[in-house]
């Protein structure tokens, strides 16, 4: 996750919420490339605690679409449940492949644990620990 700062004012102003809010960031200064348009930082936080307090923090002010997006990228990079984790080797156990097993994923829009874009069978693979 992370916020475009298009100034050193930003950058700061971006660091402080943050850190009010107890969040680990990182900023990413853009060097290469950069003309008068171009972002001065990037505010980022990697770790998925952090993305979810954020997410928490701002959740009420976004629009419904803005709020959804969010929160499926904080899911997405969540540690998937047990008992999901638990279905999924169920289905791979009952003889269905795991391209069966991604596509019913994306159907159910189950987000939890994708790390990001769709489920795929190498995801899953990865997943599961390679069943």
């Amino acid at each position: 996750m992370s916020f475009v700062a298009s100034n050193a004012h930003e950058v700061s102003e971006l660091g402080e919420s943050l850190s009010a809010l107890r969040v680990r960031h990182q900023t990413n200064y853009v060097r290469a490339g950069r003309d008068e348009t171009s972002p001065v930082a990037y505010v980022a936080t990697y770790w998925h605690e952090d993305q979810k307090r954020v997410f928490e923090a701002v959740k009420d002010q976004l629009t419904e679409p803005r709020r959804k997006r969010l929160e499926d990228l904080v899911l997405a990079r969540s540690p998937i449940p047990k008992d999901i984790l638990a279905r999924m080797r169920a289905t791979i156990r009952s003889g269905k492949s795991y391209e069966y097993l991604a596509d019913r994923l994306n159907e159910l829009d189950i987000v939890v644990g994708m790390r990001g874009g769709p489920w795929t069978p190498p995801k899953l693979l990865l997943a599961l620990g390679f069943e």
